[in-house]
């Protein structure tokens, strides 16, 4: 799935291409190196619609989370606590469509969030904080092809 393009043909096959997302990324994560600290960040790039809550929720079902996962748009930032492969991780979702400063995301925890190991991080409307997002991420852009056809790119950084 590395820096590859995929077409999903509707809302089951972006989920289920999330699923797929979550085993490559927490086999990853499980191996990775002692120097390697910190969350899992992804980015979702794309114009409304384009695929990116699907896609969440397709992570967050992969996980067991058990709860409606929506887009977080009003509150900003919704944390999930899951159980994956005997230990505990939390899924972070932000929405920051709504954000007009990027100290407002500071100011929910966003550093300490990011130096857990234990966190992966799903970032919708990256863009609107370009001037903290690190360096070490995967980035994955949403393309509306047709009324149900997504094309989605994957770029590990």
């Amino acid at each position: 799935m590395k820096d590859s393009e995929i077409t999903t043909e509707n809302a089951q096959e972006t989920q289920e291409l999330a699923g797929k997302f979550v085993d490559e990324i927490m086999t990853e994560s499980d191996g990775k190196d002692k120097a390697e600290k910190g969350a899992r960040l992804v980015c979702l790039w794309g114009d409304l619609g384009s695929g990116k809550t699907t896609f969440t929720q397709g992570v967050a079902g992969k996980l067991g989370v058990k709860e409606m996962v929506n887009s977080p748009t009003f509150l900003i930032m919704k944390k999930y606590p899951v159980a994956s492969k005997d230990r505990k991780i939390n899924l972070y979702h932000f929405d920051l469509y709504r954000i007009t400063d990027t100290q407002e995301i500071l100011d929910l925890g966003w550093k300490e969030i990011l130096e857990d190991e234990d966190n992966l991080v799903i970032v919708e409307w990256p863009e609107k904080i370009l001037d903290i997002l690190p360096e070490k991420r995967i980035d994955i852009k949403f393309e509306s092809v047709s009324e149900n056809v997504r094309s989605i790119t994957f770029h590990f950084l």
